[in-house]
């Protein structure tokens, strides 16, 4: 029921945008967050009306999933993609190519931004720990409309249990960075797991942490978390 009501939802507001779109004279829309079905579905509108579609990164993804779910999201309604850097570019095509061959043939266009290279700099200067005490685990969201393997909630939610109790017995303090657009679903969830429990963006509490534990590499922190000296 719950996935019925997102496509029906999905479907109106396909419509909606749609009629707004096509009367307008042909011309560019800028569309952040694609993760965001209405962002999508805007998109796919203003394609459909025979605008231009200009999409980006999630926040600090750099490509590295190697998944048809995540080129969908990304790729598909977009004329043109924005990433940082040359290298992210790469792996873009190759998603590109690999996934979206006859559904769609953005132009991966990378900014040459120093962004990354600013965060190595600035991060080189923050002292290194001499032994691993605390441990933070970036948490996957808990989206109740996923169903492929991998991020089927109630894995998900069961493994990062494990990791809080795992973490435990090893008398490490286990930190949980939940994830800011799932706070609703897992209220609670980590209360007698997880010694602390951050709601706060990434990167302002990364330095809690002594290392740090990916649910997955498609998370929007694990490009920011690469330029830390944090294991």
């Amino acid at each position: 029921e719950i996935i019925i009501d997102a496509f029906r939802t999905t479907n109106y507001s396909l419509d909606y945008y749609y009629a707004a779109l096509k009367g307008l004279k042909k011309r560019e829309f800028y569309i952040p967050s694609l993760g965001y079905i209405h962002s999508r579905t805007f998109a796919l509108a203003a394609k459909m009306a025979g605008h231009i579609t200009i999409g980006s990164t999630h926040g600090n993804s750099i490509g590295l999933h190697d998944s048809i779910l995540h080129a969908l999201i990304d790729l598909s309604f977009v004329d043109k993609y924005l990433v940082i850097t040359e290298s992210v570019a790469e792996n873009y095509k190759r998603l590109t190519k690999k996934y979206l061959q006859g559904i769609n043939n953005p132009e991966i266009v990378p900014i040459n931004s120093q962004f990354y290279k600013t965060l190595h700099i600035d991060h080189e200067k923050i002292k290194t720990c001499s032994e691993i005490k605390n441990i933070m685990v970036i948490e996957y969201p808990l989206t109740e409309t996923r169903h492929n393997i991998y991020s089927f909630w109630p894995y998900q939610a069961e493994l990062m249990i494990r990791l809080g109790k795992f973490f435990s017995s090893l008398e490490l303090n286990s930190i949980m960075k939940r994830h800011p657009d799932r706070l609703k679903e897992s209220e609670g969830l980590y209360d007698d797991y997880y010694s602390l429990q951050l709601t706060e963006p990434f990167e302002i509490v990364f330095k809690k942490a002594d290392a740090f534990f990916f649910m997955n590499i498609s998370s929007t922190t694990f490009g920011f978390a690469l330029t830390t000296n944090k294991p």
